[in-house]
């Protein structure tokens, strides 16, 4: 099995996932996170991601109690466009 990448990881975890997304219905998104074990699953708004395999894997079907406790992070912002100075 792979190994679990994150986005917003601390550079002691494994490398970044790419800006490919990889959309899934309910069920198929909640097989994935039990068997990818993400240490973290985002949420913003109605949509859940987390990355595996090199891809940000997402689902705006499930719901945060159909996830394992303590993995979500609420964040205001999912873009797949890297931060800017201005």
């Amino acid at each position: 099995m792979a190994s679990v990448n994150t986005t917003y990881s601390s550079s002691s975890e494994q490398a970044d996932g790419s800006g490919y997304r990889l959309k899934f219905r309910a069920q198929e998104f909640l097989d994935l996170v039990a068997q990818a074990k993400p240490k973290r699953i985002y949420k913003v708004n109605k949509f859940f991601f987390f990355n595996f395999d090199g891809f940000t894997m997402y689902c705006e079907e499930v719901s945060e109690n159909e996830l394992p406790v303590g993995r979500i992070f609420h964040a205001i912002e999912f873009s797949n466009y890297q931060w800017k100075k201005t």
